[in-house]
């Protein structure tokens, strides 16, 4: 069980940082744009609007879909399930390394998790599948998430429903006056307690989201109040 904490560490912090840096403008566009939620559906369309996205959405966009097989034989394809249609799309990657750099020691690129690209665009393949085609400059807008998109959601609605109880204990929802009382998880920075006892009592609801709860408020750059 992750201690209590009421700050990221720096050794944390600076991971956090590292792992989206890569996406820069990209990355941070969408964060100001999704408004703490990925069932926004023009946020996060699925593919079968994502050529409408590209026309005509003037805000960051971005495409989601659970990882159902890979391959890396001539080069890194990813067939993806689409959340919301349930039809596969491939991802083909076309840059230099062939995906390499994507595939290469990456323990979260395997079935279940999901792949999150940034400002993708549609392709029909030679083969008539459909897809989004990787160049080099699209590298940096791919993102592996270590979580199922039905997760995700999930933990993306037990943020919202904690927004809306932000002076309560996570666990005994006693309510405080001053929210700077309750400390936050020491791993996700989401759920608060009264102390380790309350804790403790919710750990084992809380260990099964623990980790989805911590890439959702990395998303969406949420925060816990500083305490004093």
């Amino acid at each position: 069980m992750p201690p209590i904490s009421d700050q990221p560490s720096q050794a944390e912090a600076q991971a956090l940082s590292s792992k989206h840096s890569l996406h820069n403008d990209s990355f941070n566009d969408l964060v100001a744009a999704t408004r703490n939620t990925i069932l926004n559906e023009q946020i996060f369309p699925s593919f079968d609007d994502l050529e409408a996205a590209a026309r005509h959405n003037r805000r960051p966009f971005a495409y989601i879909g659970d990882i159902t097989s890979y391959e890396s034989f001539l080069r890194l394809v990813i067939t993806l399930k689409d959340p919301k249609t349930h039809q596969p799309v491939v991802v083909a990657f076309y840059d230099d390394g062939r995906g390499t750099s994507i595939s290469r020691n990456n323990r979260d690129l395997t079935e279940g998790n999901t792949v999150m690209i940034f400002g993708a665009r549609p392709k029909t393949f030679l083969d008539g599948r459909q897809g989004i085609r990787i160049e080099n400059e699209d590298l940096n807008n791919v993102l592996i998430l270590p979580f199922s998109y039905d997760k995700l959601v999930a933990a993306n609605e037990r943020y919202l429903d904690l927004g809306k109880q932000s002076n309560a204990c996570s666990s005994c929802k006693t309510r405080v006056a001053d929210t700077k009382v309750l400390s936050g998880c020491g791993r996700c920075k989401v759920t608060r307690y009264c102390n380790k006892e309350c804790q403790t009592a919710d750990w084992d609801k809380h260990k099964l989201e623990c980790r989805a709860m911590g890439e959702i408020r990395t998303l969406f750059r949420i925060e816990l109040p500083a305490r004093a």
